[in-house]
């Protein structure tokens, strides 16, 4: 597959994700924020899970923060 097919294929998504301030790199992060819901709702607390998903993900404490942070706010377009 070439590239050209690649976008023509996902162009409606990524416009989508474009206009909402998504960046594509936040995928690889879906993982660690269901992670972080998961131990949350198990009681368990905030500091604890940032420090581990910190270490399982090999990413600074202040990353998952900033991750949390950006997952959990609602879409909007960029200019608001």
């Amino acid at each position: 597959m070439k590239v050209i097919e690649a976008l023509k294929i996902g162009k409606n998504l990524l416009e989508t994700m474009q206009r909402n301030c998504i960046k594509v790199e936040d995928c690889k992060y879906v993982d660690l924020f269901e992670e972080y819901l998961g131990m949350i709702d198990k009681g368990e607390k905030k500091s604890y899970v940032i420090a581990l998903l910190a270490k399982k993900y090999t990413i600074s404490e202040r990353k998952v923060w900033y991750i949390i942070s950006r997952f959990n706010k609602e879409c909007k377009t960029c200019a608001q």
